[in-house]
């Protein structure tokens, strides 16, 4: 009698497991619960830096391009995301590495680098790419979140204590003079686009 139960029992637990992996799957459909009404979405895996684990992480993602469409005031947290996304991807300058693979991926062109091996202490290390979106050029500016140099590594730190200079302006000095070196070349980077210029800032 004990192990007809225990049959029956075996029975319907795998009966239930079945059903289970069947409903998640019919469920999910290959796509994230998110994705429903999405048809305009890109979806996809980029290779990001973990600070916390010290290593390269496959992150799975997601992006659209109306999201640049959209008035630059609204609250977009899917936006915010892929934006931390692809700032764990600005490590190199490499032409193939996970900076210009992911921004490729998204459909900038004229991807480029500026200041990824400098120690200059007002430099800002960002890499830049562009792409239309409708009638609309966005240009996508990304701070370098990460160096295996140790020497670049030292410079970060070093804008990050230096707090006050001559000429303050009420702002945190150092980071204040990178800003600025980047403003610049933005500046510059407009000239070329076509139409209206977006910029997608990140960092």
């Amino acid at each position: 009698m004990f192990r007809v139960l225990r049959s029956a029992s075996k029975a319907a637990l795998m009966l239930v497991t079945s059903l289970l992996v069947v409903s998640l799957a019919l469920g999910m459909d290959g796509q994230p619960s998110y994705a429903e009404g999405m048809d305009d979405y890109q979806f996809g895996t980029a290779e990001v830096w973990s600070t916390s684990n010290s290593e390269m992480l496959y992150d799975s993602y997601y992006y659209s391009d109306s999201w640049f469409l959209e008035d630059p005031e609204t609250e977009n947290d899917s936006l915010a995301l892929i934006s931390m996304q692809v700032t764990a991807s600005a490590i190199t300058d490499e032409e193939g590495g996970t900076g210009d693979t992911f921004l490729k991926k998204l459909g900038f062109t004229d991807i480029g680098f500026y200041g990824f091996h400098s120690e200059d202490e007002d430099d800002c290390a960002y890499m830049y790419g562009q792409k239309k979106v409708g009638s609309e050029t966005v240009i996508a500016i990304v701070v370098q979140s990460y160096s295996t140099e140790s020497n670049i590594k030292l410079k970060g730190w070093k804008q990050n204590f230096i707090v006050n200079g001559e000429d303050a302006k009420g702002e945190h000095y150092a980071l204040g003079k990178a800003a600025e070196s980047v403003l610049d070349k933005i500046a510059a980077l407009s000239g070329s686009a076509d139409g209206n210029v977006r910029y997608w800032i990140t960092g």
